[in-house]
């Protein structure tokens, strides 16, 4: 019974700590009357009920806290790609509760923006997690955009000079649209 109300008062906490996650929120509010605060070991403490920006370092190690009417039920996510992770459920009756440790470097390999959020009885809320440090083309993220940028030129590149007819688009846009310049040039030149 204890190790319920312990659980349930730490995922209350990174819940409200944690709330609802979406990248597209413009500004994380907790609601239903909770306080949240994420404690980082690096980069300090963060009142996340009014900041809806939270800037970390890579090796921080995060922990929340939060109070907040009586729950019953504590769902935290962390939003990699669009898509929710689990990072903490529980259930159980409490006010207040604490959660984390959590390696920020666990997440920061897929990406270096994320969200974070949850929501329980009452309470939800997002915050929206910024890797300071992190290298944006070094993380799982960034690699695969590189790469679909790479293949995007490419296939530009080969519509342009490859396809039907005597070289495909390229040819035409060139030749239309330095043709009449050669051709005053070459009727300059005859004169």
């Amino acid at each position: 019974m204890v190790r319920l109300f312990r659980n349930v008062a730490a995922a209350g906490c990174l819940s409200a700590l944690l709330l609802i996650l979406a990248p597209v929120i413009a500004s994380a509010s907790v609601s239903g009357g909770c306080k949240v605060s994420g404690v980082a070991s690096i980069s300090g403490t963060t009142d996340l009920t009014t900041h809806d920006i939270w800037h970390l370092k890579s090796a921080d190690e995060v922990n929340g806290s939060a109070m907040y009417p009586a729950q019953t039920y504590v769902h935290m996510y962390a939003f990699l790609f669009g898509i929710p992770v689990p990072v903490y459920n529980s259930s159980g009756k409490d006010t207040h509760g604490t959660a984390g440790p959590f390696l920020v470097s666990d997440y920061s390999r897929f990406t270096r923006v994320f969200a974070a959020g949850g929501s329980s009885d009452t309470c939800s809320g997002a915050v929206l997690i910024v890797v300071d440090d992190q290298n944006p083309f070094t993380n799982a993220g960034g690699v695969v955009g590189s790469i679909l940028i790479v293949l995007g030129l490419v296939g530009l590149l080969m519509l342009l000079f490859t396809g039907t007819g005597s070289g495909g688009c390229g040819s035409i846009f060139f030749w239309g649209s330095c043709g009449p310049a050669a051709r005053a040039r070459r009727s300059a030149r005859c004169r």
